[in-house]
């Protein structure tokens, strides 16, 4: 969830030149509305999922990094789905974000494992 990621999680903070949106209302409409309309069978998890981690924080930090510099694209397809009604573009990052965040899971429960000795 980029919104996670930023000062920006309920609505543009400060200097705000490409006019964002400034309401609370971003985050549930990312969250929970784009979200609630997708299909669990559309999220893929990434074929590097089934592999462990050498640097756990550091895929961590790449992850959290990566989500962040999705918030201004966020705000930007916010607006388009406001303007056009379609929220397509979004809910493709929504997926995206949701496959990301899954991707990590995985390799984080498969360092454990391997780590474990399991």
């Amino acid at each position: 969830m980029p919104l996670h990621a930023t000062r920006h999680h309920h609505g543009w903070v400060g200097p705000n030149p490409e006019g964002f949106t400034r309401a609370g209302a971003i985050h549930q409409w990312f969250e929970s509305a784009l979200v609630a309309g997708l299909d669990p069978a559309e999220v893929h998890a990434g074929p590097e999922a089934a592999r462990a981690l050498r640097d756990v924080p550091g895929a961590v930090r790449a992850v959290l990094g990566d989500s962040l510099a999705q918030v201004p694209r966020l705000y930007r397809l916010e607006r388009e789905s406001r303007d056009t009604h379609d929220d397509a573009s979004a809910r493709a990052l929504a997926r995206a974000r949701l496959a990301a965040g899954g991707t990590l899971l995985a390799r984080l429960w498969r360092t454990a494992w391997v780590r474990s000795g399991g």
